[in-house]
């Protein structure tokens, strides 16, 4: 609604009511129809939903440069970091580049009355306002930035905008090219682990992802760790120490494997220990290693044998 408005002021247009009051009722029919939760008692259950998610009850923690944070006591700066840590420079750098020519060429362009302008400045104030609503409303926001994944097509625009505005063809053809290599080569390099990328902001060396940093926090590598499990033991009946998240891996085996594994606890005398370092991102000393996947100097997860 607030577009519409803005779109007839920079154009010098008269706000056609109609077309605006159908918008808005469109929209909020829409809304109702595809929000099971509002059906009963549409106020009511709005605001409560606002609400549960400025707050919303978890009470983990995460970790960001070494130090275990309380969800609910994130600093500011938490979500700014993950992203400048874990997005390709070159897109990071075309990005702030273009919201900076944005902003310097912005008289030009209100002179102009240029289409562009509401189109861009729309976008960056939906990119900026998920960051000023969980500083105010201080959100819990858990697992590096994926709350707000949904901002990122607006930093692929501004980082073409960027590149648009070199108006150099053969520049752009260059930037473009860079942009595209390095997200197609760190996806394979990767793969299938592309999940856990991190930039050269952060230092690859050392385990220092791992101890600095939530990594695997979905613990999707450990199918491949019980891939590797069913081959280094040839038993029938291999005892794991029990996780909620590697029950999940365990499905995805083919039947075959699945007989031959046992999720337990501790009172059942289990035979190895699958981690993925999420919450203790130390070494467990106390059992002995038999292998680490290592991703860009850190490992994703560990299995242990069980002394």
């Amino acid at each position: 609604m607030i577009i519409f408005i803005f779109k007839a002021y920079l154009l010098d247009e008269k706000i056609n009511w109609k077309g605006f009051l159908i918008f808005c009722f469109s929209g909020l029919i829409s809304l109702f129809i595809f929000f099971p939760t509002l059906w009963h008692h549409p106020i009511q259950s709005f605001l409560y939903v606002i609400n549960s998610l400025s707050v919303f009850r978890w009470q983990g923690h995460v970790l960001l440069n070494g130090t275990q944070i309380k969800s609910t006591l994130l600093p500011w700066y938490y979500l700014p970091e993950w992203i400048a840590i874990s997005t390709p420079i070159s897109l990071l750098l075309a990005c702030i580049a273009g919201i900076f020519l944005l902003i310097y060429k912005l008289k030009s362009l209100f002179v102009l009355k240029c289409k562009l302008l509401l189109f861009l400045t729309s976008s960056i104030v939906l990119m900026i306002l998920p960051f000023v609503m969980v500083i105010i409303l201080q959100s819990v926001v858990y697992d590096d930035w994926r709350h707000v994944y949904f901002i990122y097509p607006t930093m692929v625009l501004f980082a073409f905008f960027g590149v648009y505005w070199l108006k150099n063809k053969k520049a752009q053809l260059i930037l473009s090219s860079i942009i595209f290599l390095e997200l197609v080569i760190s996806q394979f390099q990767l793969f299938p682990f592309q999940h856990v990328y991190f930039n050269i902001f952060v230092s690859k060396s050392n385990e220092n992802i791992r101890h600095h940093f939530d990594y695997d926090y979905w613990g999707i590598a450990q199918i491949d760790a019980l891939n590797y499990l069913l081959l280094y033991d040839n038993s029938d009946g291999i005892k794991i120490k029990y996780t909620t998240v590697l029950t999940n891996n365990k499905l995805l085996l083919e039947e075959s494997g699945r007989k031959r594994l046992f999720l337990v606890d501790s009172s059942a005398r289990p035979k190895y220990f699958i981690t993925t370092y999420r919450n203790h991102p130390k070494d467990f000393n106390q059992y002995k290693l038999i292998y680490s996947k290592q991703i860009q100097g850190s490992s994703i997860y560990g299995i242990y044998k069980i002394q």
